[in-house]
């Protein structure tokens, strides 16, 4: 690949983790809450994230490569159970009643 279009391409996922980096950032600071009608659409999101970490992995730094795939398989996970397993169920609930330490098997 010529190095004009590798740059631009890394360049453009960079900008995708940045997007990430912050949505997760807002969510987690309780600054942009969704509603739940809104979680539930998001489905897609979820291979958009792992997708872009995969890639930045494997062909721009070649580093962690274990670590990318434990979070591609968790995005796989969370993409084919979504509103279906009782685990997302409760990341999608938690989220709408701010309470994360039900992430964690909290009440």
């Amino acid at each position: 690949m010529e190095v004009g279009l590798w740059n631009m391409v890394a360049m453009l996922l960079f900008v995708l983790e940045a997007y990430h980096v912050l949505g997760h950032t807002a969510v987690l600071f309780r600054i942009r809450m969704l509603p739940r009608r809104d979680l539930v659409r998001i489905r897609s999101y979820f291979l958009l994230d792992g997708f872009t970490t995969f890639v930045v992995a494997f062909f721009v730094t070649g580093r962690l490569q274990w670590l990318v795939l434990l979070h591609l398989v968790q995005h796989l996970y969370y993409y084919f159970t979504w509103e279906k397993s009782s685990f997302a169920k409760r990341v999608s609930s938690a989220v709408k009643k701010h309470c994360w330490y039900t992430l964690l098997g909290g009440v």
